[in-house]
């Protein structure tokens, strides 16, 4: 007899929204206008996302982490 999985709708909820959010890519202005982010980051991703390329929502995350990890001198 084969074992049967049973997937709860928060799984596949957040699997789906995950998914959705690797695929969408979007410009620096509108990451950079998103109420997803607070004033402080919208401010830090307007400064270090290119204009000219677009970004998943993953990596703007990743590309502010790096800039506010950033030794000062």
């Amino acid at each position: 007899m084969a074992e049967e999985t049973f997937t709860t709708t928060e799984q596949v909820t957040s699997e789906t929204k995950a998914a959705r959010e690797a695929a969408a890519a979007f410009t620096s202005a509108r990451l950079s206008q998103s109420k997803q982010f607070t004033e402080m980051e919208q401010l830090v991703l307007s400064v270090v996302l290119d204009s000219t390329k677009t970004y998943t929502v993953a990596e703007a995350k990743e590309a502010m982490r790096e800039f506010l990890n950033k030794e000062v001198f």
